[in-house]
């Protein structure tokens, strides 16, 4: 694992415990980051483990802000025609764990209640998978909040298409 301070130009090894900057681009590609966040002014500590991806760590600073993990590979697709034939082309994020996560792809965003979850962009939108538990997804083109339980699946389709 290794991530990349804002205004940094090269990722540096993440070993041990660290503090990341908000901003910062994490890639965990190749392993698994245990996230500890605080929540709110009262200082409230929530946990979450993120692997096979890569991801911008963003919060807001307001009261019960989520903290967003946004999908920081940008797919090159084409057109519509060829974002069908190349629907396997992905950048995704596996989550597990309970808290005010949200992790946003490029036509929807995946909010936690507890579970493990997959958010993936592809060519034809953002793909969600639920192993476990319930994840809230956010559809940007219907402007509309779909749940998702365990072994289900939901596409919010490209915008546009």
């Amino acid at each position: 694992m290794r991530f990349k301070a804002p205004g940094a130009n090269t990722f540096v090894p993440l070993e041990g415990t660290a503090l990341i900057p908000i901003g910062s681009t994490v890639d965990t590609t190749n392993g698994t980051i245990k996230l500890t966040t605080t929540h709110g002014t009262a200082g409230g500590l929530q946990t979450a483990r993120f692997h096979d991806g890569r991801f911008v760590l963003r919060q807001k600073r307001k009261r019960r802000a989520d903290t967003e993990l946004r999908l920081a590979v940008k797919l090159s697709c084409g057109s519509a025609g060829a974002a069908r034939r190349r629907k396997r082309k992905v950048n995704g994020l596996w989550g597990s764990g309970k808290g005010r996560y949200t992790v946003t792809g490029h036509d929807g965003a995946t909010a936690v209640k507890g579970t493990t979850w997959l958010t993936q962009d592809r060519c034809d939108g953002t793909f969600v998978r639920v192993r476990s538990g319930v994840v809230r997804v956010r559809d940007f083109r219907l402007r509309r909040t779909v749940t998702v339980r365990a072994g289900e699946t939901y596409l919010a389709r490209r915008r546009g298409a």
